[in-house]
């Protein structure tokens, strides 16, 4: 049983990882945004830059938790860490969050 849970932390590690891409990107452009934009930007650019990097920050802590084998934390954060993907991951970064926990998921279900 460790070794179909230990292969299915990798099939989720590697879905989250590709998330984390586009996590990165888009934190990247919206803060480059943020500082090459107008002033008449920067109230509407500050907020989603921070709600960008804020979710960069969690899909990071969320990979490590789920390396960690902290799979009850892993349930709970990556939700979070979906939803903000939806936002703050050209969407496909949530869509992934959301494919590698029901993956996780699944796979824990089957064998327990």
């Amino acid at each position: 049983m460790y070794i179909r849970q230990k292969r299915a932390v990798r099939v989720a590690a590697r879905y989250v990882s590709v998330a984390l891409i586009f996590f990165a990107v888009n934190a990247l452009l919206a803060t480059l945004l943020l500082f090459t934009g107008g002033s008449s930007q920067f109230s509407i650019l500050l907020p989603y830059t921070l709600l960008c990097l804020a979710a960069f920050v969690l899909a990071v802590i969320t990979r490590k938790e789920l390396e960690d084998l902290a799979l009850n934390s892993f349930r709970r954060w990556s939700i979070i860490v979906g939803v903000l993907g939806f936002v703050s991951g050209f969407v496909v970064g949530g869509i992934l969050i959301f494919v590698a926990r029901k993956r996780l998921l699944e796979e824990l279900e089957k064998h327990t």
